[in-house]
């Protein structure tokens, strides 16, 4: 299913991730992700987002720490995260620029963001994209402007493509 996508973009390069104390997932649904992140890598990850139900599955039945926020407004100190992921996420989101810059604050090391690639006409039909990007350079600008470093950045194709960029904070 959908779920293990997301989950599969970070394991398929987890070997090469430096243990890490404070992991959070942005826009982490239920925690499915971050369950199986902590099981494969032993960091147990905060799941942040938006609806309350996702954020309650993740506490009760992953026993993941959960905060109900929208990825534009963190209620975490500065540097409260040593690394992040983030997938599918982004493009959800009506400000995407303060979005990133409040990802960029809360996270003092290491990013991996994945990002489908899509022509306007596709967000159109798609309810809950607030935003596209055609081509990974675009998400690069983005990310780039807003406090990040992209240094690694590589596209796949499942069902749509994707862009994944690996940022350090800048």
């Amino acid at each position: 299913p959908w779920r293990f996508a997301g989950a599969y973009n970070f394991w398929s390069f987890g070997n090469a991730l430096p243990r890490h104390d404070s992991v959070v997932e942005f826009g982490g649904g239920d925690g499915y992700a971050s369950m199986m992140f902590a099981k494969c890598f032993g960091s147990k990850p905060t799941v942040v987002d938006i609806v309350p139900e996702f954020v309650e599955h993740a506490k009760n039945v992953y026993l993941l720490p959960a905060v109900c926020a929208s990825v534009e407004n963190l209620p975490c100190q500065d540097n409260a995260f040593q690394f992040a992921f983030c997938s599918h996420t982004l493009e959800h989101c009506q400000n995407p620029d303060r979005a990133a810059r409040e990802m960029s604050r809360v996270v003092s090391e290491t990013a991996y963001f994945v990002m489908p690639l899509e022509p306007p006409e596709e967000t159109d039909k798609n309810d809950a994209h607030a935003v596209s990007c055609v081509n990974p350079f675009e998400w690069e600008t983005l990310l780039k402007e807003n406090g990040w470093k992209p240094y690694k950045q590589w596209t796949f194709k499942g069902n749509e493509y994707h862009a994944i960029c690996e940022a350090l904070r800048s």
